[in-house]
């Protein structure tokens, strides 16, 4: 460093605060995502320019319009700068391998029809090129710096969570999505979890960390635990809990001590035996119903009105939804409380009167007029947002979303419909990917034509999500829709791509690598998540990290 000239320094630090910005930027900021590439840009185009050239110029060449002079040659230096860098990254198998999924985009739109959209998804997918680009030809990040590049990630994630308990606590939310400000929750619940696994490194390293530092690091890491389930993204949980369970396969493997093997074996064990107790549970409690005896039952409303009583349309904490029913009175009713009619769709695009009906039995009133006049207008405002259990507006409960699920699941099986829970969009979408699959397994539908494909297909299965918003339109299963969109070929190079590199750079014995990798491919069985800004940035900007870097050390690897 004693020899390194000022404009080395100026890049290399330049480089730093690019770097440190994008860590800072993922879970916070869009804007400041796409100014740090843009930074990154200018570090990579500077970088490796021969200074030396252009000093010796400046000092042979005095006059007032040397300045004019100077621009051919730092443009001609420059030039001969990025041959020199874009030929050392062709050189680097690796690195190009995972660049080369943006030529998969490219590919696909040989056999798209609307270009304009395939050119908004090259423009997205971009990140997947640039990022590993840039990061596999900067220069050796030393282990310090590497370590605040991700306590900065971490403190970043740390101040999104703060400030969504905030708005958790000040606002009346009746959507747990609505607590992530920034990027969406599920993009935002991966982030949070790789977050824990860098604590939880940095927490048990004795050698490296005070332990004071370790004490703030363990806090936090549960802190952002609790968090997690806060945010109740069904997504974020499962990848936290299959990534505990691969580390703790992962000790267990590396571990000299049988008492130590034992132990993470056995948590191994019990970790999942838990969750599925605690979800087992919560489910029989949630069914656990004596059927009625239906001819005991009241057969008329006090306005004189026939009930019906139906036993088909599930049970909800414990009640039967169909019990008390008395229609005519519900539709004149809600009509007289409410500017949404009866008979419309309720703001979450929900029937309102399935609605209406679920809320009033977790109220446990009857569905008919009286029923109606005793909604408070903050219920019937409630409902109008799409919340059909009063229980699901506590706002620290998980418990809720698995009863949502299951409501969710019997409403499905009986009608259809998926009732505004993603679980059962996510089966429509699959089966629509499946046929898609079937008639265009060899080419894919093409890189802009997927939307429009699954609308068509959507429609033509009569599915309930044909008239649904645009983000509908997809497979929600990174893996199905590389399938949907490039076919089988497009699929196998795809996850070429993702592994070879790992492989060749034995990045598969790096920790961070492990997390950030489970992490990644839990999200892609439940979400399209390189479709997206924040998910494509994240996905590329760490894989580049991760495995492409150059590296002074290997202290991280097993």
């Amino acid at each position: 460093m004693t020899n390194e000239s000022a404009w080395s320094q100026v890049v290399r630090y330049t480089c730093y605060f690019g770097l440190a910005l994008m860590l800072a930027a993922l879970p916070l900021s869009r804007f400041f995502m796409s100014s740090a590439q843009f930074l990154l840009a200018l570090v990579f185009i500077c970088e490796g320019i021969d200074e030396h050239k252009i000093s010796s110029f400046r000092r042979q060449n005095a006059g007032k319009f040397r300045i004019l002079l100077l621009i051919p040659l730092a443009i001609k230096e420059g030039y001969m700068n990025l041959i020199r860098k874009f030929g050392r990254f062709f050189r680097d198998g690796p690195a190009w391998i995972f660049s080369s999924l943006l030529l998969i985009d490219v590919a696909g739109l040989m056999f798209t029809s609307d270009l304009s959209y395939g050119i908004k998804v090259l423009r997205n997918n971009l990140p997947l090129f640039l990022l590993p680009l840039f990061v596999s030809s900067f220069e050796k990040i030393p282990p310090r710096i590497f370590r605040i590049f991700l306590l900065i990630f971490v403190a970043a994630v740390t101040a999104g969570s703060l400030n969504s308990t905030y708005l958790l606590i000040i606002q009346d939310i009746t959507d747990t999505r609505q607590i992530s400000p920034f990027i969406h929750h599920i993009r935002f619940s991966l982030m949070v979890c790789l977050a824990i696994f860098i604590l939880a490194h940095y927490g048990s390293k004795k050698e490296r960390t005070s332990g004071s530092a370790r004490l703030l690091f363990i806090l936090v890491m549960l802190w952002l635990v609790v968090f997690l389930f806060m945010l109740r993204s069904l997504s974020g949980i499962f990848a936290f809990m299959v990534t505990v369970g691969i580390i703790l396969l992962r000790n267990s493997l590396r571990a000299t001590s049988k008492r130590l093997r034992a132990l993470y074996i056995t948590l191994l064990l019990i970790l999942p035996v838990i969750m599925g107790s605690y979800v087992y549970t919560t489910v029989r409690r949630y069914m656990d119903v004596t059927p009625p005896d239906i001819e005991r039952l009241d057969k008329y409303s006090t306005g004189g009105r026939p009930y019906s009583h139906d036993t088909t349309m599930g049970i909800e904490n414990g009640r039967y939804v169909g019990l008390y029913l008395c229609w005519p009175e519900l539709e004149q009713g809600w009509n007289s409380r409410s500017q949404i009619p009866f008979d419309s769709l309720d703001l979450k695009g929900q029937e309102l009167r399935y609605t209406l009906i679920r809320y009033l039995s977790s109220k446990d009133l009857r569905k008919d007029s009286a029923g109606v006049a005793g909604l408070t207008d903050q219920d019937v405002n409630y409902i109008e947002h799409g919340i059909a259990n009063i229980h699901d507006l506590k706002k620290f409960s998980l418990r809720n979303r698995i009863h949502h699920a299951v409501m969710a699941y019997q409403t499905y099986r009986r009608t259809g419909a998926h009732t505004g829970s993603s679980a059962m969009e996510r089966l429509e979408q699959g089966k629509a990917a499946l046929h898609l699959i079937g008639s265009h397994g060899l080419t894919g539908v093409g890189t802009g034509d997927v939307h429009s494909s699954f609308r068509e297909e959507l429609i033509r299965l009569q599915s309930p999500l044909q008239s649904a918003k645009e983000g509908m339109f997809s497979a929600h299963n990174q893996f199905l829709t590389y399938l949907v969109s490039y076919g089988f070929p497009g699929l196998i190079w795809f996850l070429f791509a993702i592994l070879y590199p790992a492989i060749k750079k034995r990045s598969f014995r790096d920790y961070f690598f492990i997390t950030f990798f489970s992490i990644a491919m839990v999200s892609f069985l439940g979400d399209d998540t390189l479709n997206t800004q924040a998910g494509v940035t994240f996905f590329a900007f760490f894989y580049a990290l991760f495995v492409l870097r150059k590296q002074d050390t290997h202290y991280e690897t097993i």
